[in-house]
């Protein structure tokens, strides 16, 4: 569980303090590993300590800043492994990813990144034992950053986004110059992210103030147009091949295997309307959460859409 935190002012008025703010109101999503971007002059600090961002957030003021704070999963708490994390000069733009969740096939990806498109990992962290063994690591997040860059730049098919895992991002794409292009954001059903949006400014949170952003949505803020955009990306936590098939009979009852509501055990996976379907793994029951609605049953007009 990481923190992440996106604030843009268009009164060009300091979006620190908010950063701030929310980021203590958050602060138990994580406090080993902190990053900032601040977009307006395109300074850019990674730290292992809490005092040390803070103190960097204090002195670079600007209308628009992306701020991480890391729980570590994949690697230790080093300035290398923190977010955000950059894309280096693998592509015509530059990437800079801020990440919650855990990337489940972070190898298999790393692999496939290496050998397809020649990609040079920026958190990767290689040693050698004392037999001479040579190791490796890198932050799983930066798996995710790839197979988000890869399709921005239009080397690979959203249709073939194949990142699985908890997922909810905030990624920035420049130029070369470090002039702002456009901001990313999404989600899946495994981690949580926020937006305000209003004319003072727009807010991306793990926590805090807004409304949950749509899942398995890749939006796009243009700073060209200043307009929102958004496209189809699905982003599954499991393989398709790994999960049960639950459906609802015609009398509002969950049964396995009725209908096309994909589920995991103990994971919630999909979601069938506004609602999200979910399997307990404890007493093998399926089992529905609609709001206010009585369990393992839904309203008549969501049956009737099931069928």
């Amino acid at each position: 569980m990481c923190g992440i935190i996106g604030v843009r002012k268009f009164d060009n008025t300091d979006a620190n303090e908010v950063v701030k703010k929310l980021y203590f109101g958050q602060k138990t999503r994580g406090k080993e590993g902190f990053g900032m971007i601040n977009i307006q002059t395109g300074a850019y600090f990674r730290a292992k300590y809490e005092h040390e961002i803070l103190k960097m957030l204090k002195d670079n003021k600007g209308c628009e800043i992306l701020f991480h704070h890391r729980n570590p999963t994949s690697t230790e708490n080093t300035v290398e492994t923190a977010h955000p994390i950059p894309s280096g000069d693998n592509y015509d733009h530059k990437y800079y990813l801020l990440h919650n969740g855990i990337i489940r096939n972070c190898d298999a990806l790393y692999d496939d990144h290496v050998k397809s498109y020649a990609i040079q990992y920026t958190t990767k962290e290689s040693w050698v034992d004392k037999d001479g063994k040579n190791f490796y690591q890198f932050n799983d997040s930066e798996s995710l950053l790839h197979e988000l860059a890869l399709i921005i730049e239009g080397k690979k098919d959203a249709k073939d986004f194949k990142a699985l895992g908890t997922i909810a991002f905030i990624l920035l794409q420049t130029t070369k110059d470090g002039d702002p292009k456009a901001l990313y954001w999404g989600r899946n059903y495994g981690n949580p992210l926020k937006i305000l949006l209003n004319e003072r400014m727009m807010m991306l949170s793990s926590e805090g103030e807004g409304e949950d952003v749509d899942t398995h949505k890749l939006f796009k803020y243009d700073y060209a147009d200043n307009k929102i955009t958004k496209s189809d990306l699905d982003m599954f936590q499991v393989e398709r091949s790994n999960m049960t098939t639950y459906g609802v009979n015609r009398t509002g009852i969950i049964t396995p295997k009725t209908s096309i509501i994909q589920c995991h055990r103990g994971r919630e996976i999909e979601e069938y309307l506004d609602h999200t379907y979910m399997y307990n793994s404890e007493d093998d029951i399926p089992m529905i959460d609609c709001l206010d609605l009585t369990p393992n049953r839904i309203t008549e007009r969501q049956t009737n859409d099931l069928f």
